[in-house]
């Protein structure tokens, strides 16, 4: 009895209890849910289970990374489908976010009144309209306006070397296709060892950055070595390329690859909207370091662009990564508006489609919910580790 009141008085002790407790309790809760949600369904004779997933589709995708038929392709086939166009819009967001979000965070900073304004005039009409209507602002007020397919050839045709490589019109954008000759894998290869390459060189950079003090230029350095290793993949493997170029015709285009309208104005809208609260926790972070540090660097001669590189940004960058974390989940999340302008991420495709035609409501929502919840699991974790590498370590 002592040895028990001994390990309850241990807060480690406690807390692992009432954490164990609690997913006992959820547990149990599913479990029943489920039992419940079975008996149910039975009853009103509805078919449960997965095997739907094996079904042929029967139904086209306007806009797929992945080959895909209605007639041979699977259920399966178009929830693959669907998270790779879901993850490649969240990808593309959370980058231009970030770029765009820490340019108007340090022009809402700037002495300069008519920077400022403008970043101030951004920041305040992104945040203020709902995110919806800047959606549908992009594709119907903007893209759609954008010259059909048979004027997009002769307006928006890009001729580099006299070669129609581009066009850009109101359905989307066609694009040159490169052909690897089943090559391709090389190239991934390449990529594998230019990211395990320019990891050593971060490394590198900062145990020499704290044994000496000095910098090293690790961004070209990043590029150099990136450059060097898939140029000798390349000429090593003996990679050979094939380019298929778009073609106008009268009323459509053959050759190339042609990426529609709505991923870009997904693209944008999804963008400037996140990049005005990551703007707000930039503003946030850049406030929160002391003035007395920026003092002392402009004492010390240090340019106004040194203190805001070394001094200013990573000491914010520990006040900006968790709510900046918050806002890239937010964009996997309001990526499922797509459907109202038709690009076929996993809500549109899964959950309009597949439910549509299938049925099985509870699997189609379930399998959707998981797919969202794994995303935004695998984003906070590694925003996590991000923040406990950046956050400072008590000696």
């Amino acid at each position: 009895m002592n040895s028990i009141s001994i390990l309850w008085r241990d807060s480690r002790v406690r807390a692992i209890s009432s954490q164990v407790l609690v997913v006992v309790i959820v547990l149990l809760l599913l479990f029943y849910l489920a039992g419940n949600a079975i008996v149910n369904l039975e009853r009103l004779g509805i078919q449960y289970g997965f095997g739907f997933l094996g079904n042929l589709a029967g139904y086209d995708i306007s806009f797929s990374l992945l080959p895909f038929d209605f007639a041979t392709s699977t259920h399966l086939d178009a929830l693959k489908i669907g998270i790779l166009n879901t993850l490649l819009v969240s990808a593309m967001s959370i980058v231009l976010a970030t770029v765009l979000g820490f340019m108007f965070g340090l022009m809402r900073m700037s002495g300069n009144v008519l920077v400022s304004s403008v970043a101030s005039a951004f920041v305040e009409v992104e945040r203020n309209v709902p995110l919806l209507l800047h959606i549908l602002f992009w594709f119907f007020g903007v893209w759609i306006a954008l010259p059909s397919v048979r004027e997009g050839a002769e307006i928006t045709a890009l001729n580099p070397f006299g070669m129609d490589v581009l066009y850009i019109h109101n359905r989307g954008v066609n694009l040159p296709f490169a052909d690897f000759g089943g090559q391709g894998w090389l190239l991934l290869v390449a990529l594998w060892i230019s990211t395990a390459a320019i990891a050593g060189l971060w490394v590198f950079a900062k145990v020499k950055k704290a044994r000496t003090g000095q910098d090293f230029p690790i961004f070209m350095a990043s590029v150099a070595a990136a450059v060097v290793i898939f140029a000798l993949i390349w000429i090593v493997g003996g990679i050979k390329t094939t380019w298929d170029i778009p073609e106008a015709g009268r009323f459509n285009f053959s050759g190339g690859i042609e990426v529609i309208g709505s991923l870009f104005a997904l693209w944008i809208a999804l963008s400037l909207y996140a990049a005005a609260f990551i703007a707000e926790n930039v503003r946030a972070g850049i406030m929160a370091v002391s003035k007395g540090q920026i003092e002392a660097a402009q004492a010390l001669g240090l340019k106004p662009r040194r203190i805001t590189s070394k001094i200013v940004v990573p000491q914010a960058m520990r006040v900006i990564i968790p709510p900046v974390t918050n806002h890239y989940l937010n964009v996997v999340k309001n990526s499922s508006l797509a459907i109202a302008v038709g690009y076929p991420e996993l809500v549109n495709v899964f959950v309009g489609s597949t439910l549509n035609l299938t049925g099985q409501s509870v699997e189609v929502i379930l399998l959707t919910m998981a797919v969202y919840l794994t995303i935004s699991l695998t984003i906070s974790l590694l925003m996590n580790i991000y923040n406990r590498r950046m956050a400072l370590m008590e000696r």
